[in-house]
């Protein structure tokens, strides 16, 4: 279980960015985080895997418990070696090394042999294209693939929890839908748990079995997918269907009137 108690966040003990929330990703269970831009929901990734002290930013509230244990007073190697792994947004691979060699540092926890061959197998399993390509530098790959790459050294550690943060970002609609069915695949097959951050709210409820919506550092609205999907409000902002199930842009969205329960 991950379970995140009533955090608050602060950046140069200054301006406050998450305001007391509260949110659980149950053992082997897939579970979305949606927003628009400036929520809070990178943040939120940040606090749970401790990159935030490098960044100015700080706890000042709250506590965050990892399969029984307490983490928000830990350092980032320290989360990793727990078994929780963030995939950072714009997928962040390191340019100037191959594919293998990027795989290959995501396993820097991973002490023995056979275990490392069999990660890099499963890996290659999911993503084949890693293995055609595993002496290409990485910076040469296309985004799709890059994402892939990201995604494959996460699994490289043997995780037991995935935070990914805008996997869709950037990427073409079919490569999209197909990372997330291998996504699904893993949580399936590996019983890998994942936490996802997105703000294609569409694929994310399609995906993940229970969402988290934010706004201005809190969370405002959370439940089962099905039904957020089924939700008046959710369906107008943030899948762009009116009342009459016309699909309209984002463009066309000037004002948005929140309903009294997302103001408490």
């Amino acid at each position: 279980m991950l379970e995140v108690n009533n955090i608050e966040v602060v950046y140069n003990d200054v301006k406050a960015v998450l305001r007391g929330i509260s949110f659980r990703v149950p053992e082997g269970e897939m579970v979305c985080l949606l927003g628009t831009n400036g929520a809070g929901k990178t943040t939120t990734l940040k606090a749970i895997s401790a990159i935030l002290k490098s960044q100015k930013g700080s706890i000042t509230k709250g506590t965050i418990h990892f399969s029984g244990k307490r983490i928000d007073n830990m350092f980032a190697a320290e989360i990793v070696s727990l078994g929780l792994i963030q995939v950072p947004e714009g997928r962040r691979v390191f340019i100037d090394l191959t594919v293998y060699e990027n795989l290959r540092a995501g396993a820097f926890v991973v002490k023995d042999r056979k275990k490392l061959q069999a990660n890099y197998e499963m890996v290659k399993k999911y993503f084949p294209i890693l293995g055609e390509r595993q002496t290409q530098i990485a910076g040469y790959l296309s985004g799709g693939e890059q994402q892939m790459l990201a995604i494959g050294r996460a699994l490289m550690a043997n995780p037991e929890y995935i935070m990914l943060d805008e996997p869709s970002l950037g990427l073409a609609p079919m490569l999209v839908n197909l990372i997330f069915e291998i996504i699904e695949k893993i949580n399936e097959r590996e019983g890998t748990s994942f936490l996802i951050v997105e703000q294609n709210a569409s694929i994310a409820l399609s995906s993940t079995s229970y969402g988290y919506i934010m706004e201005n550092g809190k969370i405002v609205l959370d439940g089962e997918c099905k039904k957020l999907s089924e939700n008046e409000d959710v369906r107008e902002f943030y899948l762009g269907i009116k009342d009459d199930s016309t699909l309209q842009s984002f463009a066309e969205v000037k004002h948005y009137k929140r309903r009294k329960r997302w103001l408490s």
